[in-house]
């Protein structure tokens, strides 16, 4: 596997970096929860339209 580093896309929305980063933390979890403090809900939970200020 190879390390790609570059610029954040200013992209709105959920982007297609974020969506694999999302599908990524299903798959590890699918079977067995391996990271039982970071599963994907929490991805979207943290990236999500949630943290917008007006929410707070």
């Amino acid at each position: 596997m190879s390390i790609e580093i570059r610029s954040y896309t200013r992209e709105k929305g959920y982007s297609h970096d974020f969506r694999k980063v999302c599908d990524f933390l299903i798959r590890i979890n699918q079977n067995k929860v391996i990271t039982p403090n970071y599963l994907w809900a929490r991805w979207v939970w943290q990236f999500g339209p949630y943290m917008s200020r007006s929410f707070i």
